[in-house]
């Protein structure tokens, strides 16, 4: 028995789900997907199933809703990425890098740290 093409696929990941739809359903699935060159690739991944399961496969995957490229007007609400920071969890940690608040702090660590390498320098030149 041979394996056959079932369904072409533009990328790995539908292709893989895919598979697993009928792997979980008891029907041997592989993706065979194109050599890459270069950093590019030929657009062509297929899941293959044996001979014998290829009716049971198309039945499932006619059942499968394609994945669809969403349209402009899906972004109609879009905000900038910095609002939506905001929103959801207050200052970036590069903005709190930079804030006025957090500079003393950091230059209570930074001499901190100096101390804590002159220290260590004191007591490794003692010990020679």
């Amino acid at each position: 028995m041979d394996m056959v093409i079932v369904r072409r696929f533009s990328d790995s990941v539908p292709a893989n789900m895919a598979r697993m739809r009928l792997e979980g359903l008891g029907i041997p699935a592989f993706v065979l997907e194109a050599t890459r060159l270069y950093g590019t690739c030929a657009d062509d991944v297929r899941l293959m199933v044996w001979e014998g399961d290829a009716d049971d496969a198309l039945k499932v995957l006619s059942s499968i809703e394609e994945p669809t490229v969403p349209t402009a007007d899906a972004f109609s609400d879009a905000r900038p990425l910095e609002q939506l920071e905001q929103e959801v969890a207050g200052p970036s940690m590069i903005g709190q890098f930079f804030n006025a608040e957090v500079r003393g702090v950091k230059l209570f660590m930074l001499i901190l740290w100096l101390g804590l390498v002159l220290y260590l320098a004191a007591c490794f030149l003692r010990l020679r």
